[in-house]
């Protein structure tokens, strides 16, 4: 007996059918360039201080989304890559183009939280000035991203 396989056609389809299962650090990590600070403040990134890198794989069952984000401000460098794993259901099939476009709309906004936080989260442990990043926006075609800088 065969199963029968669902076509998948959007993005938005698809966001309906799989399901956010785990999130991966692959790196997270930190340098002081100097002294610490007292008391730190905060710091604004331009969109020129950090480049998001944006991956995707895919098996039978699962699609894993990377974001690389390296941020270098006065006070640390920092890297935070990590991954979000969405469990595939079987019996669908998805086009190439279809899991492209989910990536640019839905799961770089899912995983990028993750992201902010490891920075955010490191800057404070090694009590350097914390940096704000901005919220990231989708351009018109897939898989271009801006970082918008905090005002």
């Amino acid at each position: 007996m065969t199963e029968k396989v669902s076509p998948v056609t959007s993005a938005e389809d698809l966001s309906k059918t799989i399901e956010l299962i785990d999130v991966w650090p692959y790196e997270v990590s930190a340098k002081r360039k100097g002294e610490p600070t007292e008391p730190p403040s905060l710091e604004t990134l331009n969109d020129t201080d950090a480049e998001l890198v944006v991956q995707f794989s895919r098996d039978d069952d699962r699609l894993i989304i990377r974001l690389r984000l390296p941020v270098d401000t006065s006070d640390a460098e920092f890297l935070a890559d990590i991954g979000v794993v969405y469990e595939l259901p079987t019996d669908i099939q998805v086009e190439p183009a279809v899991i492209a476009e989910f990536v640019s709309k839905v799961a770089v906004f899912a995983a990028y939280p993750f992201v902010r936080e490891a920075i955010f989260g490191m800057a404070t442990r090694l009590r350097v000035t914390p940096p704000v990043l901005g919220i990231i926006r989708a351009h018109p075609r897939p898989g271009d991203f801006a970082r918008a800088a905090s005002e």
